[in-house]
């Protein structure tokens, strides 16, 4: 797949480019453009004459200030200046040369007289690349002119490589930046300029790879990024012309795209459907036709962005809205959402904080056999009770917890003060004691090898019976890391602890894949319960209930309801034989020293 590539005519690329790239370097490799300044005709006629197969194209002129007019429509590879010319001293016009010709340099060769010593070393130490001593020599010339414009497209090579990416052709990051840069700096100069970044991510796109490799990955890619360059090269999409835009992939399979010099930025969100509508067509891949949506994050420029990172950490951040939006969408940075994420930060500060100074605490949930009414099990619960805040949602910290990284830590900790506390509980009410614990296991515990090997250590420490231990897993994340969950799953099956799959009926799973798991309970989600048990609504969620715990029956998995909070709803689950539920009407969550008084009365609270 051929990918037009984002660099100047004068740029060399790496023979790995894709296709058009190559085209495009060896175009430039094969005519480059020399610049002659001297006020001699001789000098004129000679360096033409030594240089005419050289296969090059040679622009003369006999003065700075002429040269310094043409400059920008010429742009050299190569300038040969006089050191005495007319109107400039030799380091005047070195240095004017270099500061317009920013920012892509140009190589300098100082051509002086034979008597003059001092014009060279100091020309070398401010940037001139070579000098040559008059009269010229035809073999010298040609050697040095051929040495150096070799140098130069070596350079511009690396340069290129460093600029771009090796798989599409596109700019890279570090490519990016200073164009960003550069848009920025307009802005804050107070020029009328507005500009905007998109940043693209493909939704799921770990998963095509998993399935079919990475070959077949990097094949999307390509064609992908060859869609991003056509659809954002449409006339008048955005632009008077059809000029390039900076387009970069960032890496892995997110990309960018730079629109300058809008004339309106809703032309963004524009140019944004575009691609959302492009890039989701079919892909085909060998023999495969894939599809994959994409989830794009616009951030308009403005004072108030001080550099590119600054600018792509937002872009990437509206990004990430847009997938948890829905994905197959757009988000624009604004000021809310600055807002929430400098909450989010906070709250993650905080957080860590709040791990080493022992705010989080554990409180339980009772949870009750339908059929005898015995209090037989506890859910753990986190909590967070901040010095200043107060208690704090586990809606607010338990996600910042996940994408910061703490969950792992948090949950380790979680599961030994369970069972420790559990211990305690048992110690405590001797034959009464409920039979089990139940820990929430996180997807970064439940995809960690060393997850049996910690729940082996904890069982030893508190002194429970494996039995008692009901790790419980969303099922959302069972269905995300199936092919990691299956081993560790057995492994801890093996230890004689219990598994349960919380918020069964949300993950989109069926009975028969999770039928290959080794899985105890299923915990019904309390969305099953929640509807008006007399609606039309209700009364399908009760025969899908219904229908969940004769399915879980023949497969010999035990069912527990959640949520439950009125007498309706218990005397329903009572008469579908649903095994164990829990719920405010049974026990709201409390800490490890209320449940002894709470079970002193919840025997007869059942039993009436």
């Amino acid at each position: 797949m051929n990918i037009c590539p984002h660099s100047h005519p004068g740029d060399a690329a790496s023979a790995e480019a894709p296709g058009c790239v190559r085209k495009a370097v060896r175009r430039a490799a094969e005519r480059r453009t020399v610049l002659l300044i001297d006020g001699c005709p001789q000098v004129h006629a000679i360096v033409e004459g030594q240089l005419r197969d050289l296969n090059l194209d040679v622009y003369q002129v006999n003065s700075g200030s002429e040269a310094l007019l043409q400059l920008g429509d010429w742009l050299p590879d190569l300038v040969l200046v006089d050191c005495q010319l007319p109107d400039f001293a030799a380091m005047e016009m070195l240095q004017k040369l270099h500061a317009q010709a920013h920012p892509r340099p140009i190589s300098i060769i100082f051509l002086t007289s034979p008597d003059d010593d001092s014009v060279p070393g100091v020309a070398l130490e401010e940037g001139a690349v070579e000098f040559l001593r008059k009269p010229l020599r035809a073999m010298e010339l040609r050697a040095r002119v051929r040495a150096v414009l070799n140098a130069r497209a070596l350079l511009c090579g690396l340069e290129y490589q460093a600029r771009h990416d090796s798989l599409t052709g596109l700019l890279n990051r570090d490519g990016l930046l200073p164009r960003i840069e550069e848009c920025l700096s307009r802005v804050n100069a107070g020029l009328k300029s507005h500009f905007a970044l998109l940043v693209l991510d493909f939704d799921h796109f770990k998963q095509l790879n998993d399935a079919y490799g990475h070959d077949a990955g990097d094949d999307l890619l390509r064609q992908a990024a060859a869609r991003v360059c056509a659809t954002t090269r449409i006339r008048d999409l955005i632009h008077n012309d059809a000029s390039e835009l900076p387009i970069a992939r960032l890496g892995g399979d997110e990309f960018a795209v730079l629109l300058e010099d809008l004339h309106d930025p809703t032309d963004a969100e524009e140019v944004a459907k575009r691609l959302i509508q492009e890039l989701s067509r079919e892909y085909s891949i060998d023999e495969l036709r894939v599809a994959s949506s994409i989830s794009i994050g616009i951030v308009h420029g403005s004072h108030s962005h001080t550099n590119a990172g600054g600018l792509l950490r937002d872009g990437d951040a509206a990004m990430y809205e847009a997938k948890a939006a829905g994905r197959g969408c757009h988000v624009v940075f604004d000021s809310a959402l600055r807002r929430r994420i400098e909450r989010k930060a906070n709250t993650e500060r905080e957080l860590r904080l709040a791990v080493e100074s022992q705010q989080l605490t554990l409180a339980y949930q009772p949870i009750i056999n339908l059929e005898s009414g015995r209090f037989v099990g506890l859910e753990s619960l986190l909590r967070w009770q901040h010095p200043k805040l107060g208690a704090v949602s586990p809606a607010d910290f338990i996600p910042v917890a996940v994408n910061s990284g703490l969950i792992g830590p948090i949950g380790d900790w979680v599961l030994k003060k369970a069972c420790i506390e559990f211990k305690q509980l048992q110690q405590q009410m001797g034959e009464n004691a409920p039979d089990f614990i139940a820990v929430n296991v996180s997807r970064r515990q439940l995809t960690d090898t060393g997850l049996p090997a910690k729940i082996s250590a904890v069982l030893a420490a508190s002194g429970i019976d494996p039995k008692c231990l009901h790790l419980e897993i969303t099922e959302s994340e069972l269905v995300t890391n199936l092919a990691a969950a299956k081993g560790t799953m057995r492994e801890i099956k093996r230890l004689g602890v219990a598994l349960s799959v919380d918020d069964f009926g949300t993950g989109y799973s069926s009975l028969a894949s999770l039928y290959d798991f080794p899985i105890d309970v299923f915990k019904l989600d309390r969305s099953f319960i929640a509807a008006d048990l007399t609606s039309e609504r209700g009364r399908a969620l009760m025969a899908v209930t219904h229908a969940v715990l004769q399915l879980a029956r023949n497969i010999g998995v035990r069912v527990i309801a959640e949520g439950v909070e009125t007498f309706p709803q218990l005397a329903v689950l009572q008469s579908l034989r649903c095994d164990m539920a829990q719920g405010y009407l049974l026990g709201r969550p409390m800490p490890l020293g209320q449940i002894l008084a709470w079970s002193r009365t919840a025997v007869a609270r059942m039993a009436t």
